[in-house]
């Protein structure tokens, strides 16, 4: 890949806290730093329930001063940094254990002081929200390979979305490869559906570019917003949409559809709420 930038309700669960152990912070997945090698720092709390799957969950509370943390998970060690602009203070992560995670694990810190993190490694999805509990940024990873039989450079690697002054937020879609030769089909599209709406970039064989939305299963229109190629396989979409609207991303042509990729927001909602029906 060239480039990759940036619950519930249960019959039968389990509610436990325990001492310290680590723990992690935001948004892309990183390289553990080399230097300062990052000590063991316990958090100061943490609270494990299970879901009305019977997966368990562990809610892990620290406090970030600039220096890297390394987190001892149930499920492995998570290695913590962040940017050093960022100020001191308490965190929060929320992580299911559902998967080990690798040796060499790593999460740069993105989040600020008193708002939280929730991360599902088997859906590679995360979420910050913050102190208040509102959403202000999620992304979702895409395993490769599943773009029906298209070219890489319309098979997604990874979807964010991050909020700013409300209905405002901005999308982006990393995918897997940079178009190497002039497109063979008569148009090619890259978008994006929130709730029932969709908002299309449709690239032409003649180097046309249009933008459009469509309601549900509608006639495309124009639409009058906003797409910038950030790098050749990196696309902005700023788009007014409030955060509880399902987002999904998409690729195709004009002979047929290509990859897509669906942010798992009931998941992740049901995680934050079971979070604090349970270790408030």
């Amino acid at each position: 890949m060239r480039r990759l930038c940036s619950l519930f309700i249960v019959s039968l669960f389990i509610v436990g806290c325990t001492t310290p152990q680590p723990t992690l912070a935001p948004i892309p997945t990183v390289t553990p730093s080399s230097t300062p090698e990052p000590s063991a720092t316990p958090p100061r709390s943490v609270c494990v329930f299970r879901n009305e799957s019977n997966v368990e969950v562990g809610v892990y509370r620290f406090e970030w001063n600039n220096i890297g943390i390394k987190l001892n998970t149930r499920i492995g060690t998570l290695n913590v940094d962040g940017a050093k602009t960022l100020k001191a203070g308490w965190r929060q992560l929320i992580i299911v254990h559902n998967k080990r995670l690798p040796e060499l694990f790593g999460i740069a810190i993105n989040f600020d002081v008193n708002q939280t993190l929730l991360f599902d490694p088997t859906l590679d999805a995360q979420e910050v929200r913050d102190a208040g509990g509102t959403v202000i940024a999620h992304s979702v990873n895409d395993a490769t390979g599943h773009h029906g039989g298209m070219p890489a450079y319309l098979d997604i690697a990874r979807v964010e979305r991050e909020f700013g002054y409300y209905p405002n937020s901005t999308i982006r879609i990393y995918l897997t490869d940079v178009q190497p030769i002039p497109q063979v089909w008569n148009y090619q599209t890259i978008g994006v559906t929130l709730g029932k709406e969709s908002f299309h970039r449709r690239s032409y064989a003649d180097g046309r570019i249009e933008l459009l939305t469509t309601i549900s299963k509608g006639t495309p229109s124009a639409w009058q917003g906003t797409v910038k190629m950030l790098e050749p396989n990196v696309f902005s979409f700023e788009v007014q949409t409030g955060w509880d609207q399902a987002m999904q991303a998409f690729t195709g042509t004009s002979s047929g559809e290509g990859d897509s990729v669906l942010y798992p927001m009931k998941a992740m909602k049901e995680l934050w709420e079971g979070a604090r029906k349970y270790c408030p």
